[in-house]
Formats: structure tokens, sequence, C-alpha cells
């Protein structure tokens, strides 16, 4: 797909997972916004919705025995599995919780928990000993992040667009984005952008006229990394 950003994923150790991508523009050099402000919230609220379904998003997590299942009931009533003190879930709910592992690089983040919850992520995510083997970090869903990563791009572009404003613009239509974008879920995605922002034509025609090379706006206008994905996404 041309234009697409593209991630990488490495579960080498189990208590953590390292996200990365490639195949980008070499003037885009620190994703560090996009890890912090688009990408974390997103990322960990797939892992608790996990938890929700006890590991629902990864085809489900081994049931307790019935011995240990009864013993539950009767010392931690309404704790589901892997939630018998909540710390783990705790550590897998933000950056900034306890026992979380969160650094954002400039092209990638390592998510993940430490400590004795790293020990205990650890026996639980390979099986250990007499544990049946329960996915709790997990990647699954590349297109919402894509996704995440090209709005996150477009927000980049808009800000520093001069010609852009973000109060009521009168604009009475849609335009048509595909004679312009190779990449049909982007020109969903900035649709729905503009929809949100209020300013269905103006917003949707300035973008896509700066990718088309249409616009009055000099490009010398515009920061290195938005030079860079606007030439990235150019036909």
């Amino acid at each position: 797909m041309a234009g697409a950003f593209r991630f990488f994923v490495d579960t080498t150790r189990a208590q953590e997972i390292k996200i990365g991508v490639e195949k980008v523009s070499q003037n885009v050099q620190d994703f560090r916004p996009f890890w912090t402000t688009y990408f974390a919230g997103a990322f960990y609220a797939d892992l608790q919705d996990n938890f929700r379904r006890e590991g629902g998003l990864v085809g489900g997590w081994a049931s307790l025995s019935p011995r240990y299942a009864a013993w539950k009931t009767a010392h931690a009533p309404g704790r589901g599995i892997l939630e018998l003190t909540g710390v783990m879930r705790e550590a897998l709910s933000a950056p900034t919780a306890d026992y979380a592992v969160f650094d954002a690089q400039p092209r990638s983040v390592r998510i993940g928990v430490t400590g004795a919850v790293a020990d205990r992520l650890r026996a639980h995510q390979e099986g250990l000993g007499h544990l049946p083997t329960r996915t709790v970090l997990f990647v699954d869903n590349i297109p919402r992040y894509q996704m995440l990563m090209k709005q996150w791009a477009l927000d980049q572009i808009q800000r520093d667009v001069p010609s852009v404003s973000t109060t009521t613009v009168a604009a009475p239509a849609v335009p048509t984005i595909d004679p312009y974008r190779r990449d049909a879920m982007f020109a969903r995605m900035t649709r729905a952008s503009a929809r949100q922002a209020g300013i269905i034509g103006y917003r949707t025609t300035s973008f896509t006229d700066l990718i088309a090379g249409k616009s009055s706006t000099s490009l010398s206008n515009l920061s290195p990394q938005s030079q860079a994905i606007i030439a990235k996404y150019r036909p």
C-alpha cells in the first residue's frame, strides 16, 4: 500500500512488547508524540478490554480449576481471571501506572511491566509450571494503529498549514478525495476528521490540494516533518 506506515512487533521478552515503525520517510525522525498521545490510549484500552472479557480478544483464557474457582469465589468474590489482587491489570492500564514500563523512543515504544509483576505476567504469558498459557500482552489491532498513525500525520500537517482554521467555515459539499489518494482507508479517515471538526469541505480540500500540489500554500512554510509526509502521499 503506497505511503503506508508499517509497524513491526517484537515479542522476544514475555513480560514486555516492543512496537516500532518502519518504511517511513527518513525526514520523519521522532514518533514519540504519536506513541504518547495517540497510540498509548488505544493500546492500553485493548489490554483492559481483554481483561474484562477474560481473554476474549485473544481466543479466551483457560478457565480456573474447579477447586481454585471455589476458593476464589469465597475469598475474592467478583474478581476475574488474573485479577486476584488487581495489581497486574492496574500495571497494564496506563503508561504512568505502578509497575508499568512505557519507554517511548523516536522509532519504537517498549511496553510491559516490571518487578514481581513481570515475573507473574511471564508465568501466565508462557504457561510456566502448572499454569496454562494466558496471553496478556498482545498486538492484533494493527489496522487501527495504522489509522491512528495517519491521523497523527494529518494533524501535523494541518497544524502547520496557515490557511486551515478550526472555526466554522462555509463549505457546502464534501469534495472527492479518491482521485488524489491511493489509500482508501486514509481518505475515509480524513473525511471523518473533517466532520468532527465541523468544517467538512474546507479542511479536507486544503489537505487534498496539498497532496495534489494544487494548494497556494508553499511547502516551505511547513515543517520538514509535514513536508516529508506530504511527499510520501503524493501520487
